[in-house]
């Protein structure tokens, strides 16, 4: 899971940096230039956002480090044993 978390996380940034990259001339005969001056904040806050996921492993790290790791020994017995 955490493999395929990191997958996604990736991908999700480089679909926001494509769109940031064609947002002004796909947009910008649409809608007004406050509007697509909006679209590239948010582009720009949710790139931040998914730069650092991917930088920190989002929590797919964590999660990775969860599957692989041995069970703890209070897992490994039944209580009153």
């Amino acid at each position: 899971m955490a493999v395929i978390a990191r997958h996604m996380v990736t991908g999700t940034l480089e679909g926001a940096r494509q769109g940031y990259r064609v947002a002004r001339s796909e947009l910008g005969q649409a809608v007004p230039p406050h509007a697509v001056d909006s679209a590239l904040g948010a582009y720009r806050d949710e790139g931040r956002r998914l730069a650092a996921a991917v930088k920190g492993g989002g929590g797919c790290t964590a999660w990775r480090a969860a599957l692989i790791a041995p069970p703890l020994e209070a897992l490994k017995s039944a209580p009153g044993e």
